[in-house]
């Protein structure tokens, strides 16, 4: 991968000074810590002290920044509660590992994690197609392109193909080596690049359960979750994923994965999944057990309007079933509204969405989704709906959006009766319907009252 230029040396962290550590100190909560070293007390002092360059605090903090690296073993030592997922509560692969650090590194932490994330953002080095963990993407714009995406193929009359992916324990299972060689190639210079070998190496974690504490233990690979660095580490180790893919387009939220594929044929379709998902080599991804439950995944193909109504009742059934495995009914309510309340929504909400792309395959698509005035199912909000969607995709694209608002004064009252039924021929009207809208505008007149007074015009 090219870059614009390398790394500067103020990337690196012995760059920084301790004004950043008074900064970060401003970030962290006490009560993430693993061991009271640094009170609440002792960091307001620190933060509001003139010379915060001589505080022993700060001077901790800022000690290892001088050095290209990261060997207190207190700092890398990081203590693990297990959080509870789903399933079998006896089966310890239901539980998500949650680590917990000192302060103070993660003080050190957040002053490397600023620069490094400056460093990608300039350099444009993470993939659009990835929304976790950075600046101005959310679930939300993930989503809006993704059905934006799949509105715009079913529009061009193909089908969607979508395969949601799960890497198992991704977090955990980030191989140092790999991640190393990635930052060396995406410019990370010497100094730099020692200190985060540092930072993997030789980390060790200690088990919380019930109050008691399990013995140290060695990590050979993987990123702790709850760290600062952690998660953006992550991206970089998984940023390449869309290279593996040479049929479909992949949508990411840190670890949790989509690839679709848009075709009319469905041989296409299933042939070109296939043949990515062949050549999807990330640990612990079992392809082959894959590949074979795709076989047996049913299509739904909608041809003709009749259609709709069963496709969105087998929709209806799948939703049903995902719902009672993972959260299964109760005898509760929420907010007074009983849960089956759920499945109706699902199902108006996809009738709408058929319904208008029905009509933007009978109409000029564009003209279809500007007009959402008087139009039948569409209102204010679906135009503000679009406009936002288009916003969000510029935002996501790192593109400023100018919106102007324009005021047509008396829009109504300034229509030329000469212009508008050359419009309305435009379209395809007939001649004789041409002719009785001529006669419909023309010689039309109004009448004023105020008072006793009333007054005629012709327009």
């Amino acid at each position: 991968m090219a870059l614009k230029r390398p790394i500067r040396e103020s990337a690196d962290p012995a760059s920084k000074r301790f004004g950043h550590v008074q900064q970060a100190l401003g970030h962290e909560d006490e009560c993430t810590s693993v061991l009271p070293d640094l009170s609440l007390r002792i960091r307001n002092l620190t933060i509001s002290l003139a010379g915060a360059t001589k505080h022993p605090r700060t001077e901790k903090a800022a000690a290892p920044v001088r050095t290209p690296v990261f060997d207190k073993d207190d700092w890398k030592c990081a203590r693990v509660t297990p959080l509870f997922k789903q399933g079998e509560r006896t089966d310890v692969n239901n539980y998500r590992p949650i680590s917990v650090i000192s302060i103070i590194a993660k003080v050190f932490e957040r002053i490397v994690y600023d620069q490094l994330y400056s460093f990608l953002a300039n350099e444009e080095i993470i993939t659009n197609q990835q929304s976790g963990f950075r600046s101005l993407h959310s679930t939300v714009t993930a989503l809006l392109e993704a059905t934006d995406s799949w509105a715009l193929d079913i529009d061009r009359g193909n089908l969607n193909a979508v395969v949601f992916l799960d890497l198992k324990k991704a977090f955990d299972t980030v191989h140092h080596d790999v991640l190393l060689s990635k930052l060396s190639l995406y410019g990370m210079q010497e100094s730099a690049y020692d200190w985060f070998k540092s930072y993997l190496n030789s980390r060790t974690q200690k088990c919380v359960v019930n109050g008691s504490l399990s013995k140290v233990c060695s990590l050979g690979c993987g990123v702790p979750q709850g760290t600062i660095l952690g998660p953006l580490l992550f991206l970089i180790y998984i940023d390449d994923l869309p290279n593996c893919l040479s049929f479909c387009q992949p949508r990411m939220y840190a670890d949790d994965t989509h690839i679709t594929y848009a075709s009319a044929d469905l041989h296409s379709m299933q042939s070109s999944l296939n043949r990515d998902l062949k050549y999807f080599s990330y640990k612990n991804f079992d392809v082959n057990t894959f590949l074979a439950d795709l076989n047996s995944v049913p299509w739904h193909v909608i041809e003709n309007e009749e259609d709709i109504d069963h496709a969105v009742f087998i929709w209806n059934q799948l939703f049903s079933e995902i719902a009672d495995l993972h959260a299964p009914l109760k005898g509760r309510r929420v907010r007074g509204v009983p849960l089956p309340w759920l499945n109706d929504k699902i199902s108006e909400a996809m009738k709408d969405r058929d319904f208008h792309y029905r009509e933007a395959v009978k109409t000029n698509s564009d003209f279809h989704w500007a007009c959402n005035v008087s139009w039948s199912r569409l209102s204010t909000t679906s135009a503000l709906t679009r406009f936002a969607e288009e916003v969000l995709l510029h935002m996501e694209s790192r593109e400023l959006c100018g919106a102007v608002l324009l005021d047509l004064t008396k829009a109504f009252d300034t229509v030329d009766h000469d212009i508008l039924p050359s419009k309305v021929s435009a379209i395809g009207v007939s001649s004789s319907t041409l002719q009785w809208f001529k006669s419909y505008l023309s010689h039309r007149r109004q009448r004023t009252s105020s008072g006793d007074a009333c007054l005629t015009l012709s327009r």
